[in-house]
């Protein structure tokens, strides 16, 4: 790693029951990203994983691609914090869905764009939140924990 290098790993899980006839959902997301100075920006790489089942069919969706989030803390503030992330998000990818819902297999086009924050709790572990908005499910949440290596 060059000397001024920041790669940061992190991952959500969500498991909840939904209303109407679908009665339980799996999301597991991760992401590996890299800092590049002094532009400001984390890009990299992204990948999950979602279940979800209704009666006895299911229905398995992989998400991956590519995100960038653009800090915005060093714009507002002139000092750095190095415990507090604030940025912007986009990503670019696709989900491809399987299962006996639908007949082999589809894959479609993602991309979205947001916001997000994370909070350094030790050097190295911290947790973020990011919000959302993109092509094929609107608003999308996230609430999990960040690694970061420097």
């Amino acid at each position: 790693m060059r000397r001024n290098d920041e790669w940061t790993f992190r991952s959500d899980e969500e498991t909840k029951g939904q209303g109407g006839f679908w009665t339980h959902n799996t999301f597991s997301n991760f992401q590996v990203s890299n800092l590049h100075k002094p532009v400001f920006y984390y890009s990299g790489v992204y990948g999950g994983y979602y279940t979800a089942t209704y009666d006895l069919r299911s229905l398995n969706q992989y998400n991956y691609g590519i995100k960038c989030n653009f800090q915005l803390l060093p714009f507002l503030i002139k000092k750095h914090v190095p415990k507090f992330d604030l940025y912007l998000s986009g990503k670019f990818g696709g989900k491809t869905i399987k299962g006996n819902i639908v007949k082999g297999s589809k894959t479609k086009e993602y991309h979205s764009i947001g916001a997000g924050t994370a909070f350094y709790l030790f050097n190295h572990v911290g947790v973020f939140g990011e919000y959302e908005y993109g092509k094929l499910n609107n608003i999308n949440i996230n609430i999990g924990l960040s690694v970061r290596f420097r």
